[in-house]
């Protein structure tokens, strides 16, 4: 890609530059680099891309996967002069990805990652029938953060008496943790500007960090916030036995949620924070 491409409308997940310097035959090239400048995006308008991809899938599967995450698959199609996230072409992809395991491994289950406001999560279940069967619940880590923080499960449970099944074969795959950050955009039409700021105060409090992205108008904002979250629920101020009791109840809220439970395994073993490993 030209180093002058005008790519001021694409959703960033990160605040370097969008396209990283590479050498190939002496030469200096520019390449697309979503999320870590070491991190070349897979070009999936490429047919020979494509196939191989599919081929990984099934081998997999062939391997008795249960379950197959698609990680961060909002950004895999680039159109310029779009935002290059959840365009239609990615969910073509998935419709197709998705056909062909249905013919061969029908109970492999596809799984999405998307980092996503939770209309445009959802909307990777297609039909209820033609695209994934899972989807994360990541806004879940902010909403019982905000809830344990402020002692009001109003946001929580208002958001949760409105969710429902797309069809009987399709499930929110519910989390607190997992090896990312817990993300912010998940929650951005759920929660206000300042209860976002709160918990993250909360979160750097209590020895956790933010990562930031670069917004459309050029402005740094908070992207996922860092910490195990036993260390999020954990209060310094209370006892260790407070403490405990206050992670399991946050742990038995996505018990009792629509949907499948996933417990972290630092969750599992309440792993607090290590900055120094």
């Amino acid at each position: 890609i030209d180093k002058d491409t005008d790519l001021s409308s694409v959703t960033r997940a990160r605040t370097h530059p969008l396209l990283t310097k590479f050498k190939r035959k002496g030469e200096d090239i520019y390449l697309w680099t979503t999320y870590n400048l070491d991190q070349i995006d897979i070009n999936f308008a490429n047919e020979n891309v494509l196939l191989e991809i599919i081929d990984v899938i099934l081998f997999y599967a062939s391997k008795r996967a249960r379950v197959i995450r698609l990680d961060a698959i909002g950004h895999i199609w680039k159109k310029l002069g779009t935002s290059c996230i959840n365009l239609k072409e990615t969910h073509y992809i998935i419709q197709l990805i998705r056909a062909i395991l249905n013919e061969i491994f029908p109970d492999t289950l596809l799984l999405t990652q998307t980092n996503v406001p939770h209309k445009e999560n959802v909307s990777y279940f297609g039909n209820g029938y033609n695209e994934v069967q899972l989807v994360y619940q990541f806004a879940l880590s902010l909403l019982v953060l905000h809830t344990f923080y402020t002692g009001d499960a109003s946001r929580l449970l208002e958001w949760a008496s409105r969710l429902k099944n797309v069809s009987d074969k399709t499930a929110f795959f519910n989390v607190l943790a997992t090896h990312d950050g817990l993300g912010v955009v998940p929650v951005k039409a759920i929660l206000t500007d300042k209860e976002i700021t709160d918990i993250a105060d909360n979160i750097k409090e209590r020895g956790g960090y933010i990562s930031y992205k670069t917004a459309e108008d050029g402005v740094k904002k908070p992207y996922e916030m860092n910490i195990t979250y036993y260390s999020a629920i954990a209060d310094s101020k209370n006892t260790e036995e407070l403490n405990i009791k206050k992670f399991i109840a946050s742990q038995a809220i996505i018990l009792s949620l629509l949907g499948i439970p996933g417990i972290y395994i630092h969750s599992l073993f309440g792993t607090e924070n290590y900055l120094e490993g």
